[in-house]
This record gives C-alpha cells, structure tokens and sequence, in this order.
C-alpha cells in the first residue's frame, strides 16, 4: 500500500482584506496558472508543486444547490450550492436564507460565518 500525500496547504480558507471585506484565499499554479480553491501544495492539473497564495472573489453565481432534511451530525435543513466565481473556479458552500428564494445563476456573496464556508444572496 502507498502512501497518500495530503495536498491541502495549512492556513485559513478565507481571508478578510484591508477594507474588511471577506475572500477566499485559494492558490494559483507557478506552472500552468490553474486556480485553486482551496489553497493547495500541489496542483490539480499538472501536479506541479510551486503554488502561491491568490486571493478569490467574494462574490459569485449560484450554479446549483440542494436542501438537506436528514443528517447525523448536523441540524436540518441546511442548504448547501455550488458557486461559480469570475475567476472559473467552483466552490461547495453552505447557502444561507430560504431556500425558496434561490435560483440558477444568482448573485451570492460570501458572508462571515464562525466555522463554515457560507454565501448568501447578495442584495
């Protein structure tokens, strides 16, 4: 049996700017220039292992999302979505609000949560 190297790079995976504005801190390949979200020590695309730190969006559309009813480690209903940000990289979140309100391709925004990756809608 091999062993398995981890590729997730320590450090938070999001980031507050000088304007105190939130942002995701992913990655971006020395080699082949791929985005990645989050930070990560070696590339999905190449492999290449020179990556710097790049600062993501905080905003993005929502590409499609489901509510869930049932779980065991969590309190229900939750909502979590995939969101397209400007710069081609997809994230999973958690979508706050009713999740009666959400359609393909709207504008989410993410918001400050204590432990979890979390966008709503944006207003």
């Amino acid at each position: 049996m091999s062993a398995v190297t981890e590729d997730l790079a320590p450090g938070p995976a999001w980031r507050v700017d000088a304007d105190g504005e939130p942002g995701l801190a992913g990655s971006r390949c020395e080699r082949c220039g791929a985005l990645g979200y989050p930070a990560r020590a070696a590339c999905h695309r190449c492999a290449g292992t020179v990556l710097a730190p790049a600062a993501l969006s905080p905003a993005g559309r929502l590409y499609s999302w489901s509510t869930v009813h049932v779980s065991a480690s969590r309190p229900v209903p939750y909502t979590l979505g995939y969101v397209d940000l400007p710069e081609g990289v997809r994230v999973l979140a958690q979508v706050a609000g009713d999740p009666a309100l959400l359609t393909p391709d709207c504008a989410v925004r993410l918001v400050p949560a204590a432990d979890e990756l979390t966008f709503a809608v944006a207003r």
